[in-house]
């Protein structure tokens, strides 16, 4: 039976991306594939994770048979380079256009490395990878677990993640309650090295969140929020976000004057329960329905079980 890898870097902190190649190994062993995720150093799990997959570790001693396929992220040039010698079927699983053209930039066109396919995250990618010869990548689009992320009873606070923007982030954590006096007593829920079950929590008691998306095919916290019921102002980072289809889903900001006023406009609907944020909510809840876990699921067979 054919082999499925899926590397993945190993960081010791919270990363959207590594989270999601966890997310594609569950799913193909849910409908009875034989995957796993492989990590570079023996031992090696992400604590701020729950995984349930089994791992393998190149330290270990990595052999893959001819028939078997190994899923490398765009941004593990090392590993496109390296792995270019093994027997097996290689595929790169891009979820960054940014990542990717560094990448490109640096080693020159994937195919000359083995690589046989390219999945893509989002539309983004997608458009990215036409000007990358890469004309016709399958799309496995991001999945939001709805009974992870999912509402409950609001405080007015703010959230954010920092791990993006830091300068712009506490820059606006500082000129916040000084702009605004009023809402000089409106916490701020840091989520910064959290346990994903942690975030899900805090997300779902927060009514407003601080998006800080930078360089993104798609920012995942602010989709995130948005199904945790949060309304969400903020930087979206390009990407999928900055789409028009994701136009209504939050108060999006070109700025830190306007990522202000948008936080500010937030906590006053919220205060004042006013139809506005309930639209705001709506209009977010229905952007993030097609990040189901079903339409990521299909999209991820469909190419896999052509693919081998």
């Amino acid at each position: 039976m054919t082999k499925i890898y899926y590397l993945a870097h190993d960081v010791a902190r919270p990363s959207g991306g590594v989270a999601v190649l966890y997310e594609h190994v569950e799913a193909l062993r849910r409908a009875g594939f034989d995957a796993c995720i492989l990590h570079n150093s023996s031992g090696f799990k992400p604590a701020w994770l729950s995984p349930s997959v089994p791992i393998r570790y190149v330290s270990d001693g990595f052999y893959p048979d001819k028939s078997d396929f190994v899923v490398i992220p765009e941004d593990f040039s090392a590993a496109i380079r390296n792995f270019a010698s093994l027997e097996c079927r290689r595929a790169v699983f891009c979820q960054n256009q940014y990542y990717a053209a560094i990448g490109l930039q640096s080693i020159g066109d994937w195919r000359n490395y083995g690589i046989s396919s390219v999945i893509a995250s989002t539309e983004t990618v997608r458009s990215f990878l036409v000007y990358a010869n890469w004309p016709d990548a399958p799309l496995v689009p991001y999945a939001i677990d709805v009974d992870k992320f999912r509402p409950a009873q609001k405080s007015l606070q703010i959230a954010y993640m920092p791990r993006k923007r830091g300068m712009d982030a506490v820059t606006i954590r500082y000129l916040f309650p000084h702009r605004y006096p009023a809402l000089r007593e409106v916490p701020w829920v840091e989520l910064d090295g959290l346990h994903k079950d942690q975030v899900a929590q805090a997300l779902s008691q927060t009514a407003i969140f601080l998006a800080l998306g930078q360089n993104e095919s798609m920012g995942l916290p602010a989709l995130e929020a948005m199904a945790s019921g949060a309304m969400v102002a903020g930087f979206h980072g390009d990407g999928d976000l900055g789409l028009p289809a994701a136009r209504n889903a939050g108060m999006w900001a070109t700025n830190v004057d306007e990522a202000l006023a948008g936080l500010e406009t937030l906590a006053v609907w919220f205060a004042a329960k006013a139809p506005e944020g309930d639209a705001l909510r709506s209009a977010a809840a229905n952007y993030v329905v097609r990040y189901s876990v079903s339409n990521r699921d299909t999209c991820l067979l469909d190419y896999w079980r052509k693919a081998i």
